[in-house]
């Protein structure tokens, strides 16, 4: 296996350019999350590095081999798409060998080699049959049944369980995660969906515009997100940010304890000192974990509208007079009902400070 270097790599389609000087290390055995929305620029990336889109600027590397001028063929990487693009007249084994049969190897060969991946894969006993009678699971991995066969160096894989139900990506899931574990491969993996990116990848790169927003360990951005976007992209539910302004900050002393937040709607929340003037705009971001529902008088008086049970989590949405915006909490098992009143307890030291630009401003000292 092999790392993977880019350094300003920039790509434009016509006036347009979607890729920004996009410069990276993706260590031998990564396995690497390419996040984003729609348009950030991440499948174009990938396709970039897998040699089927060519750079306007920048240099790709395996290893210390520049790929810049080498054809998709010959980079020794392995793509699966979102479309399983089987050969509907082929059987299981005779798809998943059809790279060796181009290289003109022998039949028994082939069918040897299928028969050793598709154990692998749970596929053994479906060889025979033609991609027709499979599920949409077994299908894509079929696909990536066919990519191992190349023995390739790098694993790419363009959001490759987007077109299964819910239940057959969380399965396939946990088969990709142990097929990295077994192979021990570089795998980079492009998705708009952050629980696949969080569950499975070891590295997380998220995307805006064609630019790099932040690079981490999934927790990593969890729990230190560097923007109010890296913030609302990663997690689910989704932290809620509250517009405010700083009501008072020591920051700059040795012996400060607090920084006091006014949200716009009046209430105000105390969070650890940040180096943040009194007066600023800011947004404070909290997970709806971090909230609480709390007894008597403390806390934000607020309404319950809607109320979701998930079984051992039950996540509830609520408004409030002293609150800019609706919040969400997420709980335990609870009987609270819509059109509850309830109390609300912030979680300061929990709490994300953002500036006026959505960056993070950093905690004092």
């Amino acid at each position: 296996m092999v790392s993977v270097t880019l350094d300003g790599i920039r790509k434009s389609f016509g006036a347009h350019e979607v890729l920004k000087d996009i410069s990276l290390e993706i260590a031998d055995k990564a396995f690497v999350a390419f996040v984003g929305p729609s348009g950030c620029g991440k499948s174009t990336l990938l396709r970039v590095i897998a040699g089927l889109e060519a750079v306007n600027a920048g240099e790709i590397r395996f290893g210390a081999r520049r790929m810049n001028e080498v054809p998709a063929p010959d980079r020794g990487a392995a793509m699966v798409f979102q479309s399983y693009a089987l050969y509907p007249h082929m059987s299981v084994w005779e798809n998943m060998s059809f790279s060796l049969r181009l290289r003109g190897v022998g039949r028994a060969e082939r069918r040897a080699r299928a028969a050793e991946v598709a154990a692998m894969l749970q596929l053994d006993e479906l060889l025979d049959r033609k991609p027709g009678q499979l599920s949409g699971g077994q299908r894509q991995r079929v696909a990536i049944g066919r990519a191992l066969m190349r023995q390739p160096e790098v694993f790419l894989f363009d959001e490759p369980l987007s077109n299964l139900d819910a239940a057959l990506r969380a399965e396939m899931r946990v088969e990709l995660a142990k097929l990295h574990q077994s192979l021990g491969s570089t795998m980079i993996y492009v998705t708009h969906d952050q629980i696949e990116a969080m569950t499975m990848a070891d590295t997380i790169v998220v995307l805006k515009d064609g630019r790099i927003m932040q690079m981490g360990a999934p927790m990593e951005l969890y729990s230190r997100p560097a923007s109010q976007f890296v913030a609302e992209f990663i997690g689910a539910p989704r932290i809620n940010i509250f517009a405010g302004q700083v009501a008072a900050s020591d920051a700059a002393a040795s012996d400060a304890a607090t920084t006091a937040v006014a949200l716009d709607g009046g209430a105000t929340v105390a969070i650890p000192a940040h180096r943040a003037a009194a007066g600023a705009p800011v947004r404070l971001g909290v997970r709806p974990e971090n909230v609480a529902l709390v007894s008597g008088e403390d806390g934000i008086a607020a309404k319950v509208d809607v109320v979701e049970h998930l079984g051992a989590e039950t996540l509830v949405y609520c408004t409030s007079a002293a609150l800019p915006a609706p919040v969400l909490v997420k709980t335990g098992h609870t009987a609270i009902a819509p059109g509850a009143a309830v109390r609300l307890a912030f979680d300061g030291a929990a709490c994300h400070l953002f500036d006026g630009d959505g960056q993070r401003i950093a905690a004092a000292g």
